[in-house]
């Protein structure tokens, strides 16, 4: 039992590692490549401003950044699940034992 449950969490540690490591390059390397070839929609262009500092031609364009903060609350909200989650088993197996 106990060695299935160790090949089991390096089976998902390995799938985990794999996904936040791909998130990680994603949230970096898509701002990066924005700036170098000047994306409007990641958000890190040079605008240009009227006289009372406003961009102009901006309105209503959604960022990558935009949708960075929109998703963040479900990102830490299914983090948090995970971690409850992990705790509670935790327990109960050392109840178990």
């Amino acid at each position: 039992m106990k060695k299935q449950i160790i090949w089991s969490w390096s089976k998902n540690r390995k799938i985990a590692f794999i996904f936040f490591g791909g998130t990680i390059i994603v949230v970096f390397l898509i701002p990066i490549l924005g700036y170098i070839n000047s994306w409007k929609w990641v958000g890190m262009v040079t605008y240009q401003y009227d006289s009372s500092l406003n961009p102009i031609g901006v309105e209503g364009i959604k960022t990558f950044w935009d949708w960075l903060n929109l998703l963040i609350i479900p990102f830490v909200l299914a983090l948090a699940g995970v971690w409850f989650t992990h705790v509670q088993s935790e327990t109960e197996l050392e109840i178990a034992a």
